[in-house]
């Protein structure tokens, strides 16, 4: 397994009991039994696929546990349908239970970083039952709303979720496909750069050319960014279409009175990078009060993408964490 040769870990294609078919590593440690050994589900985010978790992966298959992380519905070379139903937070988490059923294991730590990590909340409402525990990097538990909020209006709300409007426009597709390279210089930079992309026009405005470039940050290796570029040319519709599922996502909650707490059962761990402008003191104190089992661990100076700034370190928290249940 090593992160810089993507064909060195074990690659499956699947088709699930749901129809979707879904590309997955899988990396089944020395001795595995499936009563015993811990089985990882690592769920990426946007815009991401399985290949984030690259540093991790390793580490948590060292310690003799089963390590699945899938590329989501959309992404990579998993299945990307157009209907907007199969990028639900329901319909993925109805995808991850089959995956795991496909696996043969009936409960997984979850751990999910992003769009992943809100998913995984939720995979904690829908299937509560296939959760062995969950952990989350970068996005803590936001319950189900009561009222639907339109993105304008949750923008007014909390600024920092200004990017949605435009990933909700479909003519973002087309815009960062076109323009993929300056889409990737500006979103995958280290917190310190000192520039803003989550207020509303901020990545418009790049991808577009209206705003000047920064030089290329060094968050990723030469042969990252180009295999980042390879997976996500001619392929963002599906991954965009996470947002643009905004208002399907609070039908299906509404329809199923989904709870707005988490299980007691389940342990919770919330990886907090202090950097991320989306996660703050108030969204925070909200998620405790929430998950009642929730620990909260602090990456002083991280910014999202903490899984690449921290490789080490995020691998070996959620081991201490995982040892200690």
């Amino acid at each position: 397994m090593n992160p810089s040769d993507p064909s060195s870990f074990h690659h499956r294609i699947e088709k699930l009991s749901t129809g979707h078919t879904y590309h997955f590593v899988d990396q089944v440690p020395e001795n595995y039994s499936p009563e015993t050994t811990p089985t990882l589900l690592l769920v990426h985010g946007f815009p991401e696929f399985w290949y984030t978790w690259r540093y991790q992966i390793g580490p948590w298959v060292r310690k003799r546990w089963r390590v699945v992380a899938p590329d989501m519905i959309g992404y990579g070379q998993t299945e990307k349908p157009s209907d907007l139903q199969s990028y639900t937070s329901k319909s993925i988490c109805d995808d991850l239970a089959a995956l795991l059923d496909c696996i043969g294991v009936s409960k997984a730590v979850l751990i999910g970083h992003d769009w992943g990590a809100h998913n995984l909340w939720r995979f904690c409402l829908w299937h509560p039952d296939r959760v062995r525990a969950m952990i989350a990097f970068a996005i803590p538990f936001f319950p189900p709303s009561p009222d639907y909020i339109e993105t304008p209006e949750l923008v007014k709300l909390i600024p920092d979720f200004g990017y949605r409007l435009y990933f909700e426009d479909a003519k973002s597709t087309k815009e960062i496909e076109d323009n993929l390279s300056a889409f990737f210089t500006i979103t995958y930079r280290r917190p310190r750069d000192g520039i803003s992309i989550t207020k509303e026009g901020d990545i418009e405005k790049f991808v577009t050319g209206q705003t000047p470039l920064p030089p290329q940050s060094d968050l990723l290796e030469p042969q990252e960014w180009q295999y980042c570029l390879e997976t996500f040319s001619g392929a963002m519709d599906g991954p965009l279409s996470y947002y643009r599922a905004a208002k399907l996502n609070f039908e299906d909650e509404k329809r199923a009175s989904l709870p707005s707490h988490l299980s007691a059962d389940i342990p919770a761990l919330f990886i907090h990078p202090t950097f991320d402008p989306t996660c703050n003191s108030e969204v925070l104190a909200r998620s405790k009060k929430l998950v009642p089992t929730l620990e909260i661990i602090p990456f002083e100076g991280s910014g999202h993408w903490v899984m690449t700034e921290r490789k080490g370190e995020s691998a070996e928290v959620v081991i201490r964490w995982i040892n200690s249940l």
